[in-house]
């Protein structure tokens, strides 16, 4: 079997949904996170910037020679498609998912609002609207970490609710889902996350098929908080 370990990454907690489902579904696997929060938020930075971001972390993961590296980040996903990024492990992205020929709604970063995968989701889907929140994501964060609710009523008091769907374009966003829901409670909510979490799983079991426990390790300046975070409750664990 291959013991090679699976890096799961994000600017900060936001791909700790994904991260859990992994750790859930997955047997017999080595799961690392790491929180990048020397460079949180990454929703406010140029693609040039995301850019070396995901080459200096991709780097840095090679030194636990991961057989494949998450990017748990839609941000950092859609400024990062080009070959270049790959090397000695299989990458994997979270991408905005969206339907054609219906009327949605993106909530996304602004750096992933510019980005060229965003635009041309909007050349194909002209009934697509996309709502950058800024500084959504880091109010996320630091709601789980000090236990505070946050209100994010007011962001949307001028919004169309009549949305066929809601793309959640960030994976901090998922987790305050059941607050988004309320706002918009007539329309579907998609997540790239799912696509994300079908292909890992089946590029690893395709080859791995032991049934004991995957197990879960944090890397990074954060990994304690996060440690701490993710065994206190995370999402009702």
């Amino acid at each position: 079997m291959d013991r090679r370990c699976i890096v799961v990454c994000d600017s900060g907690v936001g791909g700790l949904n994904l991260f859990n489902k992994l750790a859930t579904k997955l047997k017999g696997q080595i799961l690392l996170y790491y929180a990048d929060f020397d460079n949180l938020p990454y929703g406010e930075k140029s693609n040039a910037e995301l850019e070396e971001i995901a080459r200096k972390n991709y780097d840095m993961f090679m030194q636990f020679s991961p057989k494949a590296v998450v990017f748990a980040c839609n941000t950092l996903s859609v400024n990062t498609l080009s070959d270049k990024f790959y090397g000695g492990a299989k990458i994997y992205r979270v991408l905005p998912k969206v339907k054609f020929d219906k009327r949605g709604l993106l909530l996304c970063t602004e750096a992933t609002a510019k980005s060229e995968y965003v635009k041309n989701l909007k050349t194909e889907n002209p009934l697509l609207d996309v709502l950058p929140l800024n500084g959504l994501a880091n109010e996320v964060e630091k709601s789980l970490f000090l236990g505070e609710q946050i209100d994010v009523t007011t962001r949307f008091e001028t919004v169309s609710k009549n949305y066929d769907f809601v793309t959640l374009g960030c994976t901090h966003y998922s987790l305050i889902e059941k607050d988004l829901r309320k706002i918009f409670p007539s329309s579907e909510f998609l997540s790239g996350e799912n696509e994300t979490f079908d292909k890992i799983v089946n590029f690893v079991t395709t080859f791995d098929t032991d049934d004991y426990q995957c197990e879960v390790g944090f890397i990074g300046k954060g990994a304690n908080k996060v440690k701490s975070l993710y065994f206190k409750g995370f999402l009702g664990k």
